[in-house]
């Protein structure tokens, strides 16, 4: 542990280590934000078709969690057309 000649020196060390600690928060905010916004639906929607449109690209690049969600999506709207265009079919007769 640092050793402090004077009381203004603790002081200072103080006033430094709490800006330290806002600037940490405020960094955290910043990250649960964005954790928050790439887990929105809409936006895990739009990664998709916007993955598909991209997926030849070499410089693409996104984690295996953000590839399962789209991978898995993918799936239920698949399945969930072809139920659709069954029931319009069922309806059209």
């Amino acid at each position: 542990m640092k050793r402090f000649k004077n009381i203004q020196q603790l002081k200072e060390e103080q006033k430094r280590l709490a800006q330290r600690k806002l600037e940490l928060e405020k960094a955290i905010r910043y990250d649960w934000r964005d954790v928050k916004e790439s887990l929105n639906p809409f936006n895990l929607v739009a990664g998709l078709f916007s993955g598909k449109e991209h997926k030849n690209e070499s410089e693409h690049s996104s984690s295996v969690l953000q590839d399962k969600i789209s991978e898995i999506t993918e799936t239920y709207l698949d399945k969930l057309a072809g139920r659709f265009e069954q029931k319009l079919k069922q309806w059209m007769k």
